[in-house]
């Protein structure tokens, strides 16, 4: 007979101290349970992980080809500043 302690616990020590009890309880079909239970959520953690990596380098990927076209639009710009002074000085220079 398994006992388990169904209260909500904030501590994570005590949290796994109540697991390795209930896995030391535990007949040899409930551990079998226990242990794909903890497989299954190692595996989800490196799955979260490896998409966690993933997602950050398109991340990166997306803010460097951000940055590319942020440089070639201040490069747009400052040419059409000049463009516009440029224009402002023939137009100062007919009206003379």
């Amino acid at each position: 007979m398994l006992k388990s302690y169904n209260y909500p616990i904030d501590n994570e020590y005590i949290r796994e101290m109540l697991s390795i009890l209930e896995y030391i309880g535990a007949d040899e079909k409930q551990r079998k349970n226990i242990e794909d239970e903890q497989d299954a959520y190692r595996l989800l953690e490196v799955m979260s992980e490896n998409k966690r990596k993933e997602l950050e380098a398109v991340i990166k990927e997306k803010d460097e080809a951000l940055k590319e076209k942020d440089e070639a639009l201040k490069e747009k710009d400052d040419a059409m500043k000049e463009q516009e002074s440029m224009i402002a000085y023939l137009k100062a220079q007919l009206n003379r």
